[in-house]
């Protein structure tokens, strides 16, 4: 009975993973051998005065209807972290609507959106201003 609220947990954590998917395309490799945690990736948007930086990754993530705005804020993060990257810069993010799901099935798309899935692009940047010393 004691290994329930256990399993619960692990069903949890494992169901909030799977509903952001995150792909990338890697444009610089040298930062990935030091990792930065999650936490210490900052966030900038894409009309922000950003620091000096190289260009590490492309990103890209979708994410089922219902997801908020800041788990796809924090895939980025997590991912852009992984390769080495101490920041994001936020390209934009969208929220499907129905004038897309129709027009797509209009079309006849067989791989279309559903209404709610969230849909974003970010790059993943090194500042060495920014750096852990």
């Amino acid at each position: 009975m004691r290994r329930l609220p256990l399993l619960a947990l692990a069903l949890a954590v494992a169901c909030t993973s799977i509903h952001v998917h995150a792909h990338k395309s890697i444009l610089a490799e040298q930062f990935a051998a030091h990792p930065v945690p999650q936490e210490e990736v900052h966030v900038f948007l894409a009309d922000d005065s950003i620091p000096d930086h190289t260009r590490v990754a492309i990103l890209r993530a979708e994410a089922v209807a219902g997801v908020s705005l800041d788990s796809v804020v924090s895939k980025f993060r997590q991912e852009a972290g992984k390769l080495g990257a101490n920041a994001i810069i936020l390209e934009w993010v969208h929220e499907v609507g129905t004038t897309e799901v129709v027009t797509c099935l209009l079309g006849g798309g067989c791989f279309c959106p559903v209404r709610g899935e969230m849909r974003g692009q970010a790059v993943a940047v090194h500042c060495p201003s920014l750096a852990r010393q």
